[in-house]
Formats: structure tokens, C-alpha cells, sequence
């Protein structure tokens, strides 16, 4: 097997089971405290408050797709393009 192929295998799964869950546990707690913000400031802002509060909601559901995105990318590659190596 070539060593390139190995450093690619290594990062890939390193990536999708190690660092991976940590950085969506992270990002899901973060999404949970900008709701909280976003609930807050959309009750007691008035109308520029809840401007700004639709706005910050549609960025942080933007954000959570994204993340589920890179989430649904990385383990594909992790999971499904495999190195054979040859007989």
C-alpha cells in the first residue's frame, strides 16, 4: 500500500471517529445556546429585536445544515471510499 494512502485512511478515519463527534457536540451546543439568545431576544426586543431575532434564526439553521452537511460528506468518505489494497 502506498504510504500516501495510508496518511489519506488514517486522517479520514481519525477524522470521522475521533475528532468528528467532539466538533458536532460541540456545534449542536452552540446552535442550542444561539436558540436560547434567538427565543430571548425575539420576546423582549420589540420590533428591531425581532428583526434581528428571524435574522439570527435563519443564520443558525443555515449553520446547522451546513454542519449536517459536512457531517454527511465526511463520513461518506470515511465510511464508503476505501482503499483496497492489491493482491
Amino acid at each position: 500500500m502506498d504510504p500516501l494512502e495510508d496518511l489519506i485512511n488514517t486522517l479520514t478515519n481519525t477524522l470521522a471517529n475521533n475528532i468528528g463527534p467532539k466538533l458536532l457536540t460541540w456545534a449542536g451546543a452552540l446552535w442550542v445556546v444561539v436558540m436560547i439568545w434567538v427565543g430571548i431576544k425575539y420576546i423582549t426586543g420589540g420590533v428591531k429585536g425581532t428583526e434581528t431575532a428571524k435574522n439570527a434564526l435563519m443564520a443558525a439553521l443555515i449553520g446547522l445544515v451546513i454542519i449536517a452537511a459536512a457531517w454527511a460528506i465526511i463520513n461518506f468518505v470515511a465510511n464508503r471510499i476505501i482503499v483496497i489494497p492489491p493482491a
